[in-house]
């Protein structure tokens, strides 16, 4: 299938005949052209010959039956360009740009004219010798004018040379003519992998109906001088779209104003849209669905898209136009974007030139780069793999902007000013995950005035910060913890536990104030800067040391642990010593996991939690130190609070790196923060009640500042067990 493709383009003339247009100059000749031509089966043209000879032709739009052109602050035409095909064979015969070899003329019902020079000898058709689609905003400053144009009463429109010698033949064309936002829209199902070419056909058809001269096609690039839109976001159509190899090239279209080279468009219009760039819509009826590139695996990609906003050297002013992409203007099913390059992407900071916000946890952005892009959103999509380099930000902001929902891994950042930016704390402790920064110094820049900011790393390299608003960041370092458990037969053992610790323990003990029911657990010393910012701690209570009791921590400061919020309701059947029974409460849905303690509030008791059987029930260890050790009906039961009352300075506190059972795929991890060379001891167990036992295993492991640790551990049946 084909995209249905759509354009705000409005036709000012197809110049297939010569009715309603008048000549520039002097000495006739002004023919309709069929021996060559852009659109139609025929254009306009005009013989310029001579020393200072200047000739055109001009379209008469009101005499043909249009209404005068308004393109003033709010007229019918505000914030439209001008789209005209124009075509010199003797390029070598006229005058240089500067001295308006050839140009652009708008006149106004009282004759009164402006002329923007757009082409020369010297510069305008390169090596393109037949037609080119010229773009001018016609609210910029004229190269040249005859009186005062009124923009607001536009009559005639058409295009001149000025010949320096002699000249042959009819060597001005003038063909289709239009003015619009310069927006080209595609809807529907596109050929799969070929969406942007299925834009750039329709644009120049094979059967030359079109031709508006938005997309053009040379030597397999497409090249645009437009706004590219996917989707409906005005309607109820659907979009599939695909892109695969494509390469977009946007054009910076220029002009002499008279005193320098410039750009012929502006970057935005009244209202501070851009006027080029990508946009992906959706209308929230029909699906919206946007693939470009193919993925690879679990988190990498190939056959992308480039897209890319050509440099024009000839430029005296900012050399390249701004361009925005926006990935999801909020009513999008999905985005996807694999194996990418996005290459001079710039817009005037503050704002993001390409910003994925729109996107959800779903959307991906795999191994794609961006090279000399403005400011980057990547809102909540998952990016992988990609490298962004060469920002084109300023100082005083970041290549990406992170926030709560930035998820960012795997990722790096090369010969940017600042590679990351922040301007909100919500989401601190933020966190860096496999990131590398060249350089790392000044990486980060933090804007925010009040709120200090945690940054934790994982396994990447550790930048530094400049603080340029008032509030501090705080860079923690961290490597990874991974155990994988196994069978002999290599096959994941999943729920396992693995509990990891140091070598030489570092033994702590109960501060003061430490009541059965609190939310927090004070040390008597200062906890290591090394301890994981979440995580378990083991408390032996002297008096009854077996099991130790295992509580979750959320934070910690100083010398304190702060537990999660309290889990606390009643149980609603008669238990036993091990059974804790809730038909009300989804102990599923419920902030518990297997190794918690839970205290039996009523009478006193604590266990923890060996298995969550279902919804309505718990197993747990034996109930001990209350009054009658059962779960009975109408006991409440807590977690996160403190089981009993500590003795200061003789009941044991053990910090754990890790505490955890093993995923689907035999694996648990952990990340150790401002990590040293150092040994660990690695406790391992799978035994859990109605599985199958194996024997338990422990080892002495290096854990390494560069690497972390990693190891696996391979468990034999224990057939000798009977629990």
């Amino acid at each position: 299938m084909v995209l249905a493709v759509t354009t705000d383009l409005t036709n000012i003339t197809t110049a297939e005949s010569t009715t309603n247009w008048g000549l520039i100059g002097t000495g006739g000749g002004l023919a309709v052209e069929p021996d060559y031509y852009v659109q139609g089966s025929n254009c306009i043209s005009v013989p310029v010959s001579g020393n200072n000879k200047k000739k055109g032709g001009e379209y008469d739009f009101v005499t043909g039956g249009g209404t005068a052109l308004d393109f003033t602050a709010s007229g019918a035409q505000e914030n439209d360009l001008l789209y005209m095909w124009i075509r010199c064979s003797t390029v070598q015969l006229i005058k240089t740009i500067a001295a308006g070899g050839g140009g652009i003329r708008l006149t106004d019902g009282a004759g009164n004219w402006s002329e923007w020079y757009i082409f020369g000898s010297d510069f305008g058709f390169d090596d393109i010798t037949g037609f080119k689609c010229f773009v001018i905003d016609p609210t910029t400053t004229p190269s040249n004018t005859s009186g005062t144009l009124d923009l607001s009463d536009v009559n005639l429109l058409g295009a001149f040379i000025e010949t320096s010698t002699t000249a042959k033949g009819q060597n001005l064309g003038i063909d289709r003519i239009s003015h619009g936002r310069g927006v080209i829209r595609g809807t529907g199902t596109a050929t799969t992998g070929l969406g942007f070419k299925d834009l750039a056909d329709w644009d120049y058809s094979t059967d030359r109906t079109n031709r508006y001269g938005m997309m053009t096609v040379r030597e397999g690039k497409i090249f645009c001088q437009c706004k590219v839109v996917i989707g409906d976001d005005s309607g109820t159509l659907a979009t599939t779209f695909t892109s695969n190899d494509e390469t977009l090239v946007w054009t910076t279209p220029l002009y002499h104003d008279g005193a320098n080279r410039v750009a012929a468009v502006p970057d935005a219009d009244e209202d501070g849209a851009n006027y080029w760039g990508l946009e992906i819509v959706g209308n929230g009826t029909g699906a919206t669905n946007v693939t470009i590139g193919t993925l690879v695996g679990s988190d990498d990609g190939r056959s992308g898209t480039t897209f890319e906003v050509s440099e024009n050297a000839e430029l005296t002013t900012p050399a390249r136009q701004e361009w925005r992409f926006v990935g999801d203007d909020g009513n999008v099913d999905s985005v996807d974007v694999y194996g990418s390059t996005f290459r001079n992407c710039e817009r005037a900071s503050p704002d993001n030139a390409i910003d994925f916000n729109g996107l959800v946890t779903a959307d991906k952005v795999y191994a794609c780069t961006f090279d000399a892009c403005g400011r980057i959103d990547f809102g909540a999509c998952e990016v992988r793999n990609s490298t962004i380099l060469n920002s084109f930000t300023d100082t005083n902001d970041g290549a990406v902007i992170w926030d709560a929902d930035t998820d960012v891994e795997g990722c790096s950042f090369l010969n940017n000013t600042h590679s990351i930016v922040f301007e909100a704390s919500t989401g601190t402790p933020f966190t860096f995950t496999e990131l590398a920064f060249n350089p790392t110094a000044l990486a980060i820049r933090n804007e925010i005035a009040v709120t200090d900011v945690t940054v934790n790393i994982v396994d990447g390299d550790t930048p530094t910060a400049e603080d340029a608003s008032g509030s501090t960041t705080t860079i923690i370092s961290t490597k990874t913890i991974t155990i994988t458990v196994q069978d002999t037969s290599k096959v994941a053992i999943v729920g396992a536990r693995a509990i990891v610790m140091r070598d030489a323990l570092v033994a702590h003990t109960s501060g003061a104030g430490n009541t059965a029911g609190d939310a927090d657990l004070v040390l008597t010393a200062t906890i290591e800067n090394d301890t994981p910012t979440t995580g378990t701690v083991e408390v032996l209570d002297i008096s009854v040391p077996t099991p130790p009791q295992v509580y979750r921590y959320v934070s910690y400061t100083g010398s304190t642990f702060t537990f999660p919020a309290e889990v606390t309701f009643a149980c609603t059947g008669g238990g036993t010593g091990q059974l804790l029974q809730d038909t009300v409460n989804d102990f599923t849905a419920l902030d518990i996991v297997r190794g918690d303690t839970v205290r039996n509030v009523t009478d006193g008791s604590w266990a923890n939690v060996k298995t969550i059987t279902d919804s309505d029930n718990i197993v747990t260890t034996e109930l001990q130190g209350g009054s009658d050790n059962t779960w009975t009906s109408g006991d409440t039961y807590s977690f996160h609070r403190l089981a009993t009352t500590l003795v200061s300075g003789t009941d044991q506190v053990r910090l754990t790196y890790m505490n955890d059972v093993t995923n689907g795929s035999g694996v648990v991890t952990a990340s150790v923060p401002n990590p040293s060379d150092t040994t660990m001891r690695v406790f391992v167990r799978a035994n859990e009640p109605g599985g199958t036992d194996y024997i338990d295993q422990d080892d002495t492991v290096a854990f390494t500042a560069a690497n972390g640790l990693t190891r696996t551990f391979t468990l034999d049946v224990d057939t000798v067990s009977t629990s």
